[in-house]
């Protein structure tokens, strides 16, 4: 991007970190004014481009969490299925005994 040449009517003092500064200074242009606004211009002509990026970026995000709930749905759902299943089990092992012990009572002494 070029540098506006637009007459600079506008005079104003900033404060920057030294961090801040530092980003502007290594910035592409001559002089702290130039490359002040290199940044701002590059910044101000990519917005749309970012923006669109942002929205396309948003969309996938949307998509996935939506497939994260139902995956979080599913393993609660298997979770309970688990818990069922084990309890399922016991209460046959144990009636398993019972039985065993109904049907053979000498073999249980």
């Amino acid at each position: 991007m070029l540098m506006c040449n637009a007459p600079k009517k506008v005079s104003k003092s900033i404060r920057l970190t030294e961090d801040l500064y530092k980003y502007i200074d290594n910035y592409r242009g001559e002089g702290f004014n130039e490359k002040f606004e290199n940044v701002i211009l590059d910044a101000r002509d990519s917005e749309q481009k970012r923006r669109i990026r942002l929205g396309v970026l948003q969309k996938d995000y949307d998509g996935l969490y939506a497939k994260y709930v139902t995956l979080q749905q599913s393993f609660a759902k298997l979770n309970s299925i688990h818990r069922n299943a084990v309890n399922v089990h016991r209460m046959l092992y144990e009636l398993s005994g019972e039985c065993k012990e109904f049907l053979h009572p000498a073999e249980s002494d």
